[in-house]
């Protein structure tokens, strides 16, 4: 769960690199994590970091033998009594790179191992997802530096479900055109995403060129369903984050 509140997936090239994503450090395996284990800076994936559980109501437990897991509600699980978590990351001999990048410059360039290592940058079907993580990971650095009541907060959690949501809708319907029309897509070019309100637009720009891609029919020039789904979840979705985080 981020600092609006909302539960974002953990994408697993993001175990055991040395960087906490989690508030307690699960995926680098702190906190007695159930998603993880980091051994040698190396990343073993427990069952319940693959599980379907709603964490938002559910807690996961692995198996003994770690081979399966199970979702336990919250409201019926009365939990017992623990020391605090440790949250010290365990010593190794061979620890991660953990450096933090320069945080004097005014931007910087996000890379994902799953790109394209040419000059110009590809995104493929998996991008939605991630860039609607980054826009996510950006209003937590802004809302870190803003006083915002909670109802403004609610409104951009909101706008980050509707966010989900079109890539949820762009995805089924690609599938629909692979399927139904044998329709291929071409995956568009990607423009680096500098931090704060500029990152913002550029997140935006980028998750547009996504959809267009992934979305356009093979047999028709025209996509009236995409531009709907543009202007209902993300023009809409992002006004609202731009507003309440005075970008």
């Amino acid at each position: 769960m981020d600092v609006v509140g909302a539960y974002r997936p953990i994408f697993e090239h993001r175990f055991c690199d040395g960087f906490s994503s989690c508030f307690n450090g699960e995926d680098e395996g702190w906190s007695n994590s159930v998603i993880v284990r980091c051994e040698g800076g190396k990343a073993t994936v427990l069952p319940c970091g693959r599980s379907d559980c709603d964490f938002a109501t559910q807690t996961c437990e692995n198996s003994a033998d770690e081979t399966t897991y199970i979702c336990i509600d919250k409201e019926t699980t009365t939990p017992e009594p623990t020391d605090p978590p440790n949250t010290t990351p365990p010593d190794t001999t061979e620890p991660p790179n953990t450096t933090p990048p320069d945080t004097t410059e005014t931007s910087y360039t996000i890379t994902h191992p799953t790109w394209s290592t040419e000059t110009t940058t590809k995104a493929d079907e998996d991008y939605g997802e991630e860039a609607v993580d980054e826009i996510s990971n950006i209003i937590d650095d802004t809302v870190l530096d803003a006083d915002l009541d909670a109802k403004t907060l609610k409104r951009v959690k909101k706008a980050i479900k509707n966010l989900q949501k079109l890539v949820k809708k762009l995805l089924k319907h690609s599938e629909k055109l692979v399927k139904k029309d044998g329709c291929t897509f071409e995956a568009p070019g990607l423009g680096p995403i500098s931090g704060g309100c500029g990152g913002l637009l550029d997140a935006e720009l980028n998750l547009e060129a996504w959809t267009r891609a992934y979305g356009k029919h093979c047999k028709k020039d025209k996509n009236s369903f995409v531009d709907r789904l543009i202007s209902k979840y993300l023009t809409k979705s992002m006004e609202t984050i731009n507003e309440s985080t005075g970008c």
